[in-house]
């Protein structure tokens, strides 16, 4: 059985909590304000670097989108006849590329935004 008169302790350095400034309970454990400032700078070290080493920026991702005309071509190549899907399908390819394209510039402008 543990002993209900212990006093809390930082879990990562395990100071006391009579000689932190802030003790904060997590669910099995606690983290005093030192380590709290510790953990900040390791983050924004690491950030740094990770930002340092990405500094190249990445090629864009260019998804080749057919025109409907193309992609007619190409199902009339491997699907005999059921023309009437085929509407519906170019139909259908033509929403979901203009949305995609919508849906991405979108997060990109999200993601400059927050930069």
């Amino acid at each position: 059985m543990k002993n209900q008169n212990k006093e809390a302790r930082c879990s990562f350095c395990s100071k006391p909590k009579s000689e932190a400034n802030l003790l904060i309970s997590g669910i099995d454990g606690y983290i005093c304000d030192s380590c709290v400032d510790q953990a900040h700078l390791i983050l924004h070290d690491e950030q740094n670097q990770s930002n340092q080493k990405s500094s190249k920026k990445p090629a864009h991702f260019q998804a080749k989108v057919l025109k409907p005309q193309d992609l007619k071509r190409h199902l009339d190549a491997y699907v005999v006849g059921q023309d009437e899907t085929k509407k519906y399908f170019l139909l259908l390819y033509i929403i979901i590329t203009k949305e995609s394209c919508s849906l991405f510039k979108r997060m990109i402008l999200r993601l400059k935004n927050q930069m």
